[in-house]
């Protein structure tokens, strides 16, 4: 369905062709152009704007998804490999006993550990980051949830910066729950450095 012409502002046609190329991976100036109802040039510059800020690899003709920043929001995450989401929280959440202090940090995978925690019924404290956590963990009467002070990023739909890092570091947990962009041989990694900065503490 196409937009209506000059309804979108730059601000948002770059919004809306950064998921277009986190949807498809790679796509053409001449498909961004027909879906956002502008003219061929504008994408032209709107995609060299974008590459210079390298959110984007320009192609001939086109755009893909740039490594570095391929990382799509949460929102977006939660809606690929649901089912294997669920299983993995639901197997996590069957780990974790009764009365244990219980560190969640926000990610579309943590967030399936808690609502599956949730279900269960088991007296816990929660402390998390993450708004969705605290929204479901909070859903059950049994659960004591701590949510983290720190500056909101709607990326993520958490808390993360100085405060947040200082005040996780005053709890000691039984069990820390900590999703990750990535993992290779060195470890885990994230895509969002105060996000990492976070599950460091």
């Amino acid at each position: 369905m196409n937009i209506e012409p000059g309804r979108l502002t730059k601000k948002e046609r770059h919004e809306l062709i950064l998921s277009e190329v986190r949807r498809s991976a790679s796509i053409r100036i001449s498909k961004l152009a027909r879906r956002i109802g502008v003219a061929g040039e504008t994408i032209r510059r709107d995609l060299i704007e974008l590459g210079d800020a390298g959110l984007i690899n320009r192609t001939y003709g086109g755009a893909t998804i740039s490594l570095v920043t391929s990382e799509p929001v949460i929102a977006e995450r939660g809606l690929t490999m649901v089912e294997e989401r669920a299983r993995v929280g639901h197997g996590a959440a069957g780990l974790i006993e009764k009365g244990r202090i219980v560190m969640i940090d926000g990610g579309s995978t943590t967030y399936e550990v808690a609502r599956s925690l949730s279900q269960l019924g088991r007296d816990l404290t929660i402390i998390t980051n993450s708004i969705g956590v605290a929204s479901v963990a909070g859903a059950n009467p049994g659960f004591r949830v701590i949510l983290c002070p720190g500056t909101y990023d709607s990326r993520e739909a958490a808390v993360l910066g100085e405060d947040t890092v200082e005040f996780v570091r005053r709890y000691n947990a039984d069990v820390a729950i900590i999703g990750a962009s990535a993992l290779n041989a060195e470890g885990p990694s994230d895509m969002i450095s105060g996000a990492a900065a976070v599950k460091r503490a």
